[in-house]
């Protein structure tokens, strides 16, 4: 006889639950003289899942007694220590051969059943004081005829009598169900197509033929349950792994194909693997418009010297696009085309002035081609530029830098003469201040 229990402990002392851990109000109950199977699944305390093999894995010895009282004077009414093992998902099995002893006999008296205490005890390796103690209720049934013995005798030349007929043929009927019409159960189930029923006052009386249970029609409705109160807090899980994810395969599925996705590998290392359908091809465009693209040369930003070869005599360069070809580009074609420096002037060995004081001005004496760093401190009078071997009427030098410190200023004169040193295109001249104040003046 199989009694599947489940228990809640609370320290030492068990209540009995369902397998949901909520309680119930009978116990497991076994049968005078019969054999039992317990199979025990224990809750610890309110948890949601009962205690796994884990918690019994240092217990190699079990103690398991029944009583009624805590007399430690007295022997128990059923002790065993053999029979009594620990199963992988947890649960306790407890083989007691027969529910049969002295003892209980004598408790259960003449009473149809009574309640026992029974206490289930586990021992570690070389320990004589249990490590796990779990008390609980159970119930016996007590037996109308334990022992056996001959038949009784049935009264000879009995007859019944009208009204006992009539009792017999007023007695309720017994009813069995089946599924298929041939195997047959006392309980019935949402699966069952038949029955059958014979006469209960009847010892061994005959079954009908099978019956079919007419379907009924669909039942309305029900009312909502109200909702139940809410359950306690789980315990925190435990932290997870953070994952590492890579991608494995990508395979390209046929046009109008689902989309896959597979996760394979093992925690926390997984791979991803895609299958991506190919997309339909798309429409063809509209035809895009031509664009024509010519580039030309000049010696400065305004143009001077247009041509469609580069030199590095054109350091400047225009990009003009055009819808329709033409077939030579001239200077017209260009004339709203900007024109930007695309090459850098030569280098040049930078040199410092040579400064002379005539009273009214310091003369800066420059040579043509030459680059020029001029630091213009504070004076009474400005600097002036001067030619030094100049021709043509001008200064050609390529550059010159001045730096004015405080209260320093520079005439650039460019209507001078020849000797006094005129500026021109061909002057690439920088000013910068590095004092609090300065003064350049252009005539």
């Amino acid at each position: 006889m199989l009694i599947e229990t489940y228990i809640r402990a609370d320290g030492p002392i068990g209540s009995i639950v369902d397998s949901y851990n909520s309680p119930i109000s009978h116990n497991p109950t076994a049968v005078l003289g019969m054999a039992a199977q317990f199979y025990i699944r224990v809750f610890n305390g309110d948890t949601e899942e009962p205690m796994s093999a884990t918690a019994f894995s240092n217990i190699v010895s079990w103690r398991f007694s029944i009583d009624d009282d805590y007399d430690q004077s007295s022997t128990p009414f059923l002790r065993q220590t053999s029979g009594i093992s620990v199963d992988a998902d947890g649960g306790i099995s407890i083989a007691i051969a027969n529910v049969s002893t002295e003892a209980i006999i004598s408790a259960l008296g003449t009473s149809p059943q009574a309640s026992f205490i029974a206490e289930l005890a586990g021992f570690a390796s070389g320990s004589t004081i249990p490590v796990f103690v779990l008390q609980f209720p159970i119930t016996i049934i007590n037996r109308i005829d334990l022992d056996g013995g001959d038949e009784t005798e049935p009264v000879e030349g009995a007859y019944y009598t009208n009204a006992q007929i009539n009792a017999l043929l007023s007695a309720p009927y017994s009813i069995r169900f089946s599924a298929d019409g041939s195997s047959w159960h006392s309980i019935q189930a949402t699966s069952d197509e038949y029955f059958s029923i014979r006469n209960s006052a009847v010892e061994n009386g005959t079954w009908s033929d099978a019956i079919r249970i007419p379907a009924g029609l669909a039942g309305q409705d029900g009312e909502d349950g109200q909702d139940g109160e809410d359950g306690q807090d789980g315990e925190d899980g435990q932290d997870g792994e953070t994952p590492n994810i890579t991608v494995g395969t990508v395979e390209t599925l046929a046009t109008g194909e689902e989309a896959t996705a597979e996760i394979t590998g093992t925690t926390p290392n997984l791979v991803l693997n895609l299958g991506l359908p190919r997309g339909a091809a798309g429409q063809d465009g509209e035809d895009g418009d031509s664009s024509y693209l010519y580039i030309a040369y000049a010696e400065d930003n305004t143009g001077t010297g247009f041509s469609l070869v580069q030199s590095d005599s054109r350091p400047y360069r225009a990009d003009l696009v055009s819808p329709t070809p033409i077939a030579t580009p001239t200077a017209t074609d260009f004339a709203n085309a900007t024109w930007v420096r695309y090459l850098d002037a030569p280098l040049h060995a930078i040199q410092s002035p040579t400064i002379t004081d005539n009273g009214t001005n310091h003369l800066v004496t420059v040579a043509p081609g030459g680059v020029y760093a001029l630091n213009a401190t504070a004076s009474d009078y400005p600097y002036k530029l001067t030619p030094g071997g100049a021709s043509a009427g001008y200064v050609g030098m390529a550059e010159l830098f001045i730096t004015l410190g405080s209260g320093a200023s520079i005439v650039l004169d460019s209507s001078l003469s020849s000797a006094d040193g005129a500026i021109t295109a061909s002057c690439h001249v920088v000013i910068q201040w590095v004092g609090t104040s300065g003064t350049v003046y252009i005539v």
